[in-house]
């Protein structure tokens, strides 16, 4: 409670969250915006982040549709423009 007033006073926002690590922070805002529309990843970010959660299943979790681009080692802003579509969250 202290944490969401002083945030919502800092940046001005209606409300506000804090969590402990990358993997909820990414759940939340995947559930939030992107349930059931796809979200793009470069391949090099789909790893295991802190505590054994690995981003492909994050991603499941929240609804979201993984879709991914590029090669494990390089990642272009073309690949990314590829494959924005009508369902692109």
């Amino acid at each position: 409670m202290h944490a969401e007033a002083l945030l919502c006073r800092l940046t001005g926002a209606e409300a506000a969250v804090v969590v402990n690590n990358n993997a909820a922070a990414t759940l939340i805002l995947l559930a939030a915006l992107a349930s059931g529309r796809e979200a793009i990843v470069s391949r090099g970010e789909l790893v295991e982040i802190g505590g054994g959660f690995r981003v492909p299943d994050i991603m499941a979790q929240s609804g979201a549709i993984l879709r991914e681009v590029g090669t494990t080692n390089r990642t272009r802003a073309g690949d990314y423009a590829a494959a924005t579509c009508e369902q692109t969250a």
